[in-house]
């Protein structure tokens, strides 16, 4: 476990650590304003957690033939610009290594918002022990506690900073992952992002479970809907 947890919110970074927490107003530019931070010691392991809106997501499947790093890299690059409008070297982008099947996740972040954390980390002694976005670093803690069926849908919505981030999966293997601004039914948005994916993939009727983070859910026809707590985002 990390020593230090930093966390970027829509106005402020929040530093939760071994001598209490504390707190950097953002009014503009997110990297300038870390400086305003500074642990009560030096050392130790840092994890920093991005707010989704500070990112770009995208859920995706190789093309046949791309293959070699330098091609998917290319072929990313492609893609952000043209779903997203961002490119190389403003925008940093990662994917995710552990991906079941041929699905798998893809991040951009601003370049400028990397050097930063690199920095604010150095300055203070701290190791970096990983940068995820909001929604990746909840999934990985709660995903522990899903139980769905063989060849079930899952999916995992979170309602916080004024953004609702939905992703969908089955069997492990991502097919759809979007983070937009809240809208007045959160309940409905959600459920309608996952009926669009479910029918785009083929399988409209199957069922699966909706992990909700931050709101009550309400499944499409034929599954289940629970709420989960994730109090590690406070």
């Amino acid at each position: 476990m990390a020593d230090w947890r930093l966390r970027l919110a829509p106005d402020a970074w929040l530093l939760r650590g071994p001598a209490g927490a504390q707190r950097a107003p953002v009014e503009g530019d997110p990297a300038s304003a870390l400086a305003q931070l500074a642990p009560a010691r030096r050392g130790g392991k840092l994890q920093v957690v991005l707010g989704d809106g500070a990112l770009r997501y995208l859920a995706l499947r190789w093309p046949d033939g791309v293959r070699s790093g330098g091609e998917r890299a290319a072929w990313l690059a492609h893609r952000f610009a043209q779903v997203h409008g961002v490119a190389v070297p403003e925008w940093t982008i990662v994917t995710d290594r552990d991906a079941v099947g041929a699905g798998a996740i893809a991040c951009a972040v601003p370049a400028a918002l990397v050097a930063a954390v690199r920095g604010f980390a150095d300055a203070h002694g701290l190791r970096l022990d990983g940068v995820a976005g909001g929604f990746v670093d909840a999934y990985n803690r709660l995903r522990r506690g899903f139980d769905e069926a063989a060849g079930e849908f899952g999916a995992l919505a979170l309602a916080r900073d004024g953004r609702l981030s939905v992703g969908l999966w089955r069997e492990g293997e991502w097919l759809g992952l979007r983070s937009q601004a809240l809208g007045a039914d959160v309940a409905a948005t959600a459920r309608a992002m996952i009926e669009a994916w479910r029918l785009g993939s083929g399988q409209g009727e199957a069922g699966g479970t909706l992990y909700a983070v931050g709101f009550t859910p309400e499944g499409p026809a034929g599954w289940r809907a629970l709420r989960r707590e994730d109090a590690a985002w406070a």
